[in-house]
């Protein structure tokens, strides 16, 4: 018999609890950068830095586009933790029902738009003669699979929700393994290239969905998948919408300004775009270790909100920024100082090399300033302040990086102008979205004195 998953986020030793959600979600996201690294290492192994190049230069323009409709998956992660707190199974069942309809949904409207303008968009970003045609192939089979991809991650952030984060992992980890497989397969044995690549990938998630969904089906929990709940539901479809968009619209304001940081390394020429590419995949290893401690805090955070567990939240958030500070700072001086021996794994063209390391010597060395704005931000979401979050996003991530790439470039047009200013936006958004937590913190804490004196005079009269 199936037995229910997840764990209770609002009692017990909150720091062991903090570090068992958030290993294995790491370790998701590490596999997954380890499978995008297999198709980087594949193609640079046997193709040329040119398909490197074509696909790196993709990454931007994609998270663009599936930021918003990606990002309302977070609003589903931050609801269920909500309702779980509050022990309201009808609202969980419901708004995981609705997840799984509207994730294909989007996910074919996504595709269409992919199929349609995906050069048009590579066009407007300036991307390289020498790459266009085959990141243009690359990005098409890639929106093909945008069905798959939204099915994926609504599923696993479902199950997130609920404090499940080992099995995501071991579907990734299934579906990896055939991503490296059919990689191999597509290029040595049928002659692909890219293409090769985008449809191993787009196998490989089909795979994780899959069994992701054969996982709720099969739960006996809060979060079971049950087939009478797969239907539209308006009051959940505008409550998801409601704590979902502006968590996406934020994703999509870093992915515009990461367009046009794109759109401005393109200009440097293709080697620069190659070394670029190599060194911000290897940089995800720091990002994505730091940011599964932020998703923790919104999980955590959400879950003792509906609980009105005020210390819980204070605590989730104290340790999260703790560990996450920890490994990001340990991350980052580890990939600084040895910068140049991972880029060699990869390419043996100096040039390459030397693009790559410029870009790692800012960023590694302040990288830790990131999770500090993660965290901040994804405590604001746990508090239902998404949309707080996402202004203060717009206007220290988005509005500044713009701004200081369209001007500074015209003064001094060289490389380090479009890296430095990441360190700069991290540091003003982080510092913005403590300011706003603290604040919306002390309203929460005021909300909650008054209801419970409240809740003490209503019995006093009662009885």
């Amino acid at each position: 018999m199936a037995r229910a998953i997840g764990m209770d986020m609002t009692k017990g030793p909150l720091l062991k609890k903090i570090l068992k959600f958030s290993v294995p979600l790491i370790f998701t996201y590490w596999l997954q950068l380890a499978f995008n690294f297999a198709d980087v290492m594949v193609l640079g192994a046997l193709v040329d830095d040119y398909a490197v190049g074509a696909v790196g230069s993709t990454g931007s323009l994609s998270a663009l586009i599936t930021g918003l409709f990606i990002g309302i998956s977070l609003g589903v992660n931050i609801l269920i933790s909500k309702y779980l707190g509050e022990g309201n199974q009808e609202k969980i069942r419901r708004i995981t029902g609705l997840s799984i309809l509207i994730s294909i949904i989007f996910g074919f409207f996504l595709m269409v738009i992919g199929l349609l303008f995906s050069r048009t968009f590579l066009t407007w970003m300036g991307s390289p003669d020498e790459l266009i045609d085959m990141a243009t192939l690359y990005l098409k089979i890639i929106f093909i699979g945008m069905p798959i991809k939204l099915l994926y991650n609504f599923s696993a952030s479902i199950l997130r929700a609920s404090g499940e984060t080992v099995k995501p992992m071991i579907y990734l980890s299934i579906g990896g393994v055939l991503n490296i497989g059919l990689n191999i397969f597509s290029i040595l044995v049928l002659g692909m290239t890219v293409e090769g690549v985008a449809i191993a990938t787009v196998s490989s998630e089909l795979v994780s969905a899959i069994l992701c969904i054969i996982t709720l089906a099969k739960n006996n929990g809060a979060v079971k998948l049950c087939k009478q709940y797969i239907r539209f539901y308006k009051r959940e479809f505008f409550e998801i919408l409601g704590q979902g968009v502006p968590s996406g619209i934020q994703s999509s304001l870093f992915s515009l300004a990461n367009v046009f940081i794109q759109a401005s390394v393109n200009s440097f020429g293709p080697v620069v775009v190659s070394g670029n590419s190599y060194a911000s995949q290897i940089e995800g290893f720091i990002y994505h270790a730091m940011y599964a401690f932020a998703v923790a805090t919104t999980s955590f955070v959400s879950s003792n909100y509906g609980a009105r567990n005020l210390g819980n939240i204070r605590k989730s958030i104290y340790y999260s920024l703790i560990l996450g500070f920890i490994v990001g700072f340990t991350m980052s001086m580890l990939f600084y100082f040895l910068r140049e021996k991972l880029i060699g794994l990869f390419s043996n063209d100096p040039l390459v090399i030397s693009a790559a390391c410029k870009r790692m010597e800012y960023i590694c060395r302040f990288y830790f300033f990131c999770v500090i704005m993660d965290v901040f931000s994804h405590g604001l979401k746990g508090l239902g302040k998404s949309t707080l979050s996402m202004v203060i996003s717009l206007t220290g991530s988005c509005i500044l990086r713009i701004v200081w790439i369209n001007v500074m470039l015209r003064f001094y047009n060289v490389i380090d102008v479009v890296y430095v200013v990441y360190v700069i936006s991290w540091i003003i958004t982080a510092l913005a979205h403590l300011t706003a937590l603290t604040i919306t913190y002390k309203k929460v804490k005021k909300r909650f004195s008054k209801d419970n004196t409240l809740s003490a005079v209503e019995e006093k009269q009662v009885a």
